[in-house]
């Protein structure tokens, strides 16, 4: 071997420009150059494709947040979950046109349709990937206040990702001001979490048909971490056992 001979370059493990189809492709593009899917080229992601993700992951995410009560949860909580995203997303909308204008964006219909169907994407793509973490305490676990908060942390941790592609997609077009999108952020914020107080109960048992006490988020919050766990299947039988497990709010009785 020749001691002067230069060492060849090592070619990187992942392409710069992931081009392929399918949801491997558009996950790339949505971690690694969120910019490029503002872009009329080609390679810019139609937003049919950004909702049709969004749609599979949170339906996924929310089977796992409904097998913590099992029943009809399991159907109920993915459904909320798809219709609380989509809801909160149309109503901030038009406010996300008018503070991108605010901060210097030159954006048009279908590139706001697609911000949002990248924030949306990279939120629910993030609740995916944590979702055997989520799986594991809601079967282990029967403390309402516990994993609710579990929950929680979750999807604030994903919403603020996908309000930093936001960011990002929107200097791409244009926007220098960071104040309009932090103002929008916190608005963004607050209707989330505020339709999920209107669209509860996520966990426990349902009330029935009782219309719900008009709550702020944080005062459901409040009343949920305090709550007993009273998660306990019906009892076909008499005696102690059932009457400890009613009392306890013991999931699984042996």
């Amino acid at each position: 071997m020749n001691p002067n001979s230069s060492t060849p370059p090592v070619p990187p493990l992942m392409p710069s420009n992931d081009t392929s189809p399918g949801f491997g492709g558009l996950m790339f593009r949505l971690l690694r150059q969120p910019a490029a899917l503002m872009s009329d080229s080609k390679g810019g992601e139609p937003a049919m494709g950004l909702f049709l993700f969004t749609v599979i992951s949170a339906l996924a995410y929310g089977v796992v947040v409904g097998s913590f009560s099992s029943g009809s949860m399991i159907w109920k909580v993915p459904l909320k979950l798809l219709w609380g995203l989509v809801a909160s997303a149309a109503i901030c909308t038009p406010s996300l046109y008018v503070f991108s204008v605010l901060a210097g964006a030159t954006i048009q219909a279908r590139q706001l349709l697609r911000l949002v169907g990248g924030l949306l994407a990279v939120s629910t793509l993030l609740l995916l990937s944590m979702a055997p973490v989520a799986w594991v305490f809601s079967e282990s676990s029967s403390s309402v206040g516990f994993v609710g908060f579990l929950h929680w942390s979750f999807w604030l941790l994903s919403i603020l990702f996908g309000l930093r592609l936001l960011r990002t997609c929107s200097r791409a077009l244009g926007a220098t001001h960071v104040i309009p999108f932090m103002a929008w952020s916190v608005i963004f914020l607050l209707v989330v979490f505020q339709m999920a107080t209107a669209l509860r109960p996520w966990l426990g048992k349902p009330s029935g048909n009782a219309p719900h006490e008009k709550l702020f988020f944080l005062n459901h919050w409040s009343k949920v971490i305090d709550a007993p766990a009273n998660l306990a299947p019906p009892e076909t039988g008499t005696g102690d056992r059932a009457q400890e497990s009613r009392s306890t709010g013991e999931r699984f009785p042996r």
